[in-house]
């Protein structure tokens, strides 16, 4: 359901009578930033989409000028997140720790392997191509007696 079918459905459930689509959008997306805590850049998409919905839907350009005016308004109260960033030793010390991460896990794969060959060395019918010819003599040694 995208956000033009929540807002139909919201409008359908609040008495719209005598109430413009600028007063009715604004209370939409009041009610969206608290009920989900969302950002006013959020708002501002959602916004332009269900507008363009709109304006789509009436076959006319329809004014929002309150619900604009908010959004400018909380865009420039809102203070951004800055998103953290690895410092040079964070990064060098992830990648030594990352380092030796690996050369465990390579281990435990050489571990793996080695044990593999020896299970092959002392059970060759596990090889498939052994096994295969195994299981071929098996049957002709049966057949013979």
């Amino acid at each position: 359901m995208d956000e033009y079918d929540n807002f139909k459905k919201w409008k359908s459930d609040v008495d719209d009578t005598g109430v413009s689509n600028d007063d009715l959008m604004l209370a939409y997306l009041i009610e969206q930033k608290n009920e989900r805590k969302l950002c006013p850049t959020t708002l501002n998409q959602r916004f332009s989409f269900v507008k363009s919905c709109m304006n789509n839907e009436e076959a006319k350009e329809v004014s929002f000028i309150k619900t604009s005016k908010y959004l400018k308004n909380s865009e420039k109260k809102h203070k951004k997140k800055k998103a953290s960033v690895f410092s040079r030793q964070e990064i060098e010390r992830f990648l030594a720790m990352e380092a030796e991460n690996l050369k465990q896990i390579k281990l435990i794969f050489q571990q793996q392997q080695n044990y593999q060959q020896q299970q092959h060395l002392i059970h060759p019918a596990m090889n498939t191509k052994n096994s295969q010819k195994e299981t071929i003599s098996l049957n002709n040694n049966n057949k013979k007696t």
